[in-house]
């Protein structure tokens, strides 16, 4: 059989490759580069929209910080420009432990705010074996002198039960254990310290799941929502007590209460003492209230 390629020598040679012309070779060639133009064009708009993005998160958050700054402004102005009273402001973020405070920061007398500690005194000997709700307090069993003391602020039924748990001394003992800075001699409280009960309540600290409950249902729709409910935005959630005391030594006007839209949850107590009247201070706890609630972003 003949081969086509042997020469005179007898070797064998294999056919040679056709060179590529100069434009398949462009083409080639074109075809990666204008791939990766495209890539570098859709990554670019990618970065470009993404700084976009964090531009305006970033202008968005420095205005909310714009505007808590002047609403905590606005509590040391209301706070300073009230000469005939004394007041003190604690604004505890639930979830952090955060803390703010405004004007005074020493104890005032705590009046009617007190009865939390007391309540929350009872319901921990309960679950501790040593009482019963079903107990009779005075004349009535102790789950509804309870419900009485902090839903409509009895005072026979606050008597009755700091009898029932002990006392002044067993008062300030639990207070003491729980790390409260409570003076049961003249019933004194700070609105800091009022504002950490009221977190460690809120978030089951110091009672089971069903007393937190229970003592949290008490706090709502009181006998006296004329201080911060009066003011609360729509969609959030407050329970709270209110204390007021004029005895000729003290006149106090406090509301210390855990606001709450669901996700993010604060300790808001405003304590006063002073000479002006009752509706000066009161409009004055409402405007602090208002600015408040923009502090903790509503």
């Amino acid at each position: 059989m003949q081969h086509q390629f042997r020469n005179s020598q007898n070797n064998y040679y294999a056919p040679k490759r056709q060179t590529p012309s100069p434009r398949h070779s462009f083409r080639r060639l074109l075809i990666p580069v204008a791939a990766m133009l495209v890539l570098g064009i859709v990554i670019t708009s990618r970065v470009e929209a993404q700084v976009a993005v964090d531009a305006a998160a970033a202008k968005k958050l420095q205005a909310k910080n714009e505007v808590i700054q002047h609403a905590s402004a606005t509590i040391r102005s209301l706070i300073a420009a009230d000469g005939d009273d004394t007041i003190g402001v604690a604004i505890e973020n639930v979830k952090t432990g955060s803390i703010t405070l405004y004007g005074q920061t020493s104890q005032f007398d705590a009046a009617s705010t007190e009865k939390i500690l007391s309540a929350i005194t009872y319901y921990h000997l309960v679950e501790q074996g040593t009482l019963r709700l079903d107990d009779t307090v005075g004349p009535y069993p102790a789950s509804y002198q309870l419900k009485q003391m902090i839903n409509q602020s009895n005072n026979d039924s606050w008597d009755a039960l700091n009898d029932a748990v002990g006392g002044n001394d067993a008062l300030q003992a639990y207070a003491q254990s729980i790390g409260l800075h409570y003076n049961v001699d003249g019933n004194l409280m700070s609105a800091k310290d009022m504002a950490t009960l009221l977190t460690k309540l809120y978030t089951g600290k110091l009672l089971n799941a069903d007393d937190t409950k229970q003592l949290l249902s008490y706090m709502q729709y009181t006998n006296d929502e004329t201080l911060i409910p009066s003011v609360l935005p729509s969609g959030l959630t407050i329970y709270h007590k209110y204390g007021e005391l004029n005895d000729g030594t003290v006149n106090v006007l406090h509301d210390a209460g855990i606001v709450t839209d669901g996700s993010a949850t604060y300790a808001i107590v405003i304590y006063s003492d002073g000479d002006s009247d009752e509706t000066s201070r009161t409009n004055t706890i409402k405007q602090i209230a208002q600015a408040a609630f923009t502090v903790c972003g509503w």
